[in-house]
């Protein structure tokens, strides 16, 4: 019913849509909301604090619409690059917590953001051992923070959420996961037998299964990106 309503609004109502639909449980009713889809909602930022969250743990994707990490620490997003740099500042200005949280961008194409901080890329002669450094280092970060919760927690008696016990969000950023991906040799050779596709794959699992409860905002871009 949802599409049907919005193409039948004409005249003072013609810039409006509907943009949310519920009903009841035993749906006897719906109840439609329309909105204005003409307003531009995209942050416009002219300053570094007007991008500076209010809180560590939730941050803005449009002007009206924010991301609270304590009910959506898993999240599956489409959008655009521009949207997700938006995140990477936010989470950057909120600073770190001192328990290890960090925001790492792994750009594999070797462009020019791969020159600025807290960026890790394709070393001089083209493989990816930094990569998996980095990515190893990053797993472990996870395990350190979340040994930290469960000594509070025991403190406590109860368990503790990462954003209760003064934990900030950790980021990890992988551009052009899928070429990423094909980098790494499929089979390890004698001499180096962690520097294969299976570690790499192995260790983005481990980030992913463990990052939902220690502060891991996780951002799937399409094909190209994975966050």
């Amino acid at each position: 019913m949802g599409p049907s309503i919005s193409s039948r609004l004409r005249g003072r109502f013609s810039r409006y849509a509907v943009v949310l639909a519920e009903a009841d449980v035993a749906c006897n009713q719906v109840t439609f909301f329309l909105e204005d889809v003409t307003l531009h909602r995209e942050i416009k930022a002219s300053r570094v604090e007007d991008l500076c969250p209010a809180n560590a743990y939730e941050f803005r994707v449009q002007n009206g619409t924010s991301i609270d990490l304590r009910t959506s620490g898993s999240m599956l997003i489409a959008g655009k690059t521009t949207g997700v740099i938006a995140l990477l500042l936010q989470a950057l200005l909120a600073g770190p917590d001192g328990h290890g949280s960090q925001v790492l961008i792994i750009d594999p194409k070797q462009a020019e953001p791969s020159r600025l901080p807290r960026v890790v890329s394709l070393n001089a002669d083209g493989d990816a051992r930094a990569i998996l450094s980095a990515l190893s280092r990053f797993a472990d970060s996870i395990k350190e923070r979340q040994s930290f919760l469960n000594d509070r927690s025991t403190e406590t008696g109860d368990a503790v959420h990462w954003w209760d016990a003064g934990l900030h969000v950790s980021l990890l950023f992988m551009d052009e996961y899928v070429a990423l991906r094909t980098l790494f040799p499929k089979r390890a050779s004698k001499e180096d037998p962690d520097y294969c596709l299976a570690t790499f794959d192995g260790l983005v699992k481990r980030i992913v299964t463990m990052g939902g409860e220690r502060g891991l905002l996780r951002h799937h871009l399409d094909r190209r990106g994975v966050c």
